[in-house]
């Protein structure tokens, strides 16, 4: 979980499945919660959300 910045105009947030015990293979479907600690009198406005796969380099 990260905290967004109260001053941030224009940000990005990562979030590696790499690190998460999972068999890729298995998953067909994913979901995203966004959690607000006190969404009252409040706005969110999402313009552009991407998810993507990247190769994992070996080390």
């Amino acid at each position: 979980m990260q905290e967004i910045p109260l001053d941030a105009n224009r940000l990005y947030l990562e979030f590696d499945l790499g690190y998460c015990d999972l068999h890729e293979a298995r998953v067909e479907n994913v979901w995203l919660d966004l959690i607000f600690d006190d969404p009252s009198m409040n706005r969110a406005k999402i313009s552009g959300l991407v998810f993507y796969r990247r190769p994992r380099a070996k080390f």
